[in-house]
């Protein structure tokens, strides 16, 4: 490795290990609780999607935001967020400095998981940008 590419490694590691405040994990769970409530109203599609449009990022496409809905109309139960800890197993590989990661766990129909929730700042407020999770 040269110099320059050590000095951008450097930069990389030191962009991805930016503490998380608890004011952010905070803002991040108002959001989470506002988007797992919406599983209420899971049957009816229209319902659905104006429940969850103020925790889910605006710019998503379509397609992404049909996902994250899926989430909910499959019946997952999601925990409580919380800051990623070495033994979690699904962590993001390359996280943003735009964004904020949070892990969690998921019970599906047969097993549970362990994933994670990405968030941005949109307007003010956190909002969901992705949700990884392995089977």
């Amino acid at each position: 490795m040269n110099k320059s590419q050590i000095l951008a490694f450097a930069f990389l590691v030191s962009v991805s290990a930016t503490a998380v405040s608890h004011g952010d994990l905070g803002t991040a769970q108002k959001t989470w609780d506002r988007y797992k409530k919406c599983d209420v109203v899971k049957d009816d599609d229209s319902k659905l999607i104006n429940c969850t449009e103020p925790a889910i990022e605006s710019k998503l496409s379509r397609p992404e935001k049909l996902k994250l809905l899926e989430f909910l109309i499959l019946g997952y139960d999601f925990s409580e967020l919380r800051k990623c800890r070495k033994e979690d197993r699904v962590q993001p590989t390359r996280p943003l400095a735009t964004s904020q990661y949070f892990c969690m766990d998921v019970k599906g129909s047969e097993k549970s998981m362990q994933g994670y929730v990405e968030f941005i700042k949109e307007k003010g407020s956190a909002k969901i940008r992705a949700l990884k999770f392995s089977f």
